[in-house]
């Protein structure tokens, strides 16, 4: 009878559960068992914080190794981690084709060198989601990064500042029209976290490189005027979405709910809790939602016995189940919901829940990838 070890699926199984340091080991055992092994090994590759191997020593390794770049799929990249001339070697790489990234300008403000590289690395065919964080000078850098932008994303996790409307006031990055042989990106979820209207006002018109009209999940977190922006901008295409995530700043106007009827899951982040009262007001017995998050922080306060009120009180036949993520202590949270959520408690309509480490990649995968 053979060895289970010379089972080559079973081997390829086993890999999917070892660290780093196994699999480096597994790697060096047979031919057979290095193509899988270094698979699992090279992943996922991140240019972040110096360990061991440094970020510059770490991506001379990959490079000397052009049969490994083929295996990542996951590229993380801090730009203060690295050289410039590093930075957009990564970027300009024709080996290196992640299906998801992220890229992180840090304190940095965009430059020339870098915009032109983020151009070339955005128009990959293969990337599928992009988490990217900078801050910019100049709008037209920032426009030049998406002016190729691959019509294979799906999913945008965009944090934009904009320096100079931070400094003077909130100006509107200048729209250019796209070619007319472009195609625009058709985006199924957006996490957007900006300090202006500009960068949310060129996301959605129609002359951006992005497509909004199937978006099915959204996240706008930042300033709290972009709570008010978002019943006035917002363009009645878009108001499909099925998984909303914003912050209850209690800044108006308040966010119209009813204007979403296909939403299914609302999650709030409260900046005080009597902030919230006046959004749930705004769901109608039509709405489809069944689940209700709620980010808290300690202290809590008995001003939350008015949000399990107004929970109750919604028009919504059954009532949405309503999620509160919190660090939990499973003593502790039984005496907490019946003080604070008496009424939720007594209809088994509440349940707690540690804070995801990633919540908009659970979205995604609820939404079928």
């Amino acid at each position: 009878m053979a060895s289970p070890m010379q089972v080559q699926e079973l081997v390829d199984h086993c890999l999917i559960f070892l660290d780093s340091p196994n699999l480096r080991a597994c790697a060096l055992v047979t031919r057979a068992w290095a193509a899988n092994a270094q698979a699992h090994l090279f992943r996922r590759v991140s240019f972040r914080m110096p360990t061991a191997m440094t970020n510059e020593q770490r991506w001379y390794h990959l490079h000397s190794a052009p049969h490994l770049m083929r295996h990542v799929q996951y590229l993380e990249v801090v730009s203060e981690s690295l050289p410039p001339a590093v930075f957009d070697a990564i970027c300009r790489s024709p080996l290196l084709r992640p299906q998801h990234a992220s890229i992180d300008l840090g304190g940095r403000a965009l430059a020339s060198l870098a915009a032109t590289a983020l151009q070339e690395f955005v128009s990959q065919p293969t990337l599928r989601r992009l988490k990217f964080r900078c801050n910019f000078a100049d709008p037209a850098l920032f426009l030049l990064i998406w002016a190729r932008c691959s019509p294979a994303i799906r999913h945008l996790d965009l944090a934009a500042t904009d320096l100079v409307a931070q400094a003077s006031g909130t100006p509107a990055l200048p729209l250019e029209p796209i070619p007319p042989h472009a195609k625009r990106t058709r985006l199924t979820t957006l996490a957007i976290t900006a300090s202006s209207h500009g960068v949310n006002d060129w996301l959605f018109h129609e002359l951006s490189p992005f497509d909004c009209t199937s978006l099915k999940a959204l996240s706008i977190l930042g300033h709290p005027q972009l709570t008010g922006w978002v019943d006035t901008s917002f363009p009645p295409t878009i108001r499909n979405i099925e998984i909303f995530d914003f912050v209850a700043w209690g800044v108006p106007p308040v966010i119209t709910l009813s204007a979403f009827p296909r939403l299914r899951i609302l999650r709030l982040h409260l900046r005080g809790f009597p902030y919230a009262l006046p959004v749930l007001a705004t769901l109608s017995s039509s709405s489809a939602i069944q689940k209700i998050v709620l980010t808290l922080h300690y202290p809590l306060d008995d001003s939350l016995q008015d949000v399990d009120r107004r929970m109750c009180e919604l028009p919504i036949d059954p009532l949405p189940v309503v999620e509160l993520e919190i660090a939990l202590d499973g003593r502790w949270w039984r005496s907490a919901k019946k003080r604070f959520f008496p009424l939720l408690d007594a209809n088994s309509r509440i349940q707690g829940v540690d804070p995801p480490t990633d919540w908009l990649s659970d979205c995604i995968a609820s939404l079928g990838g």
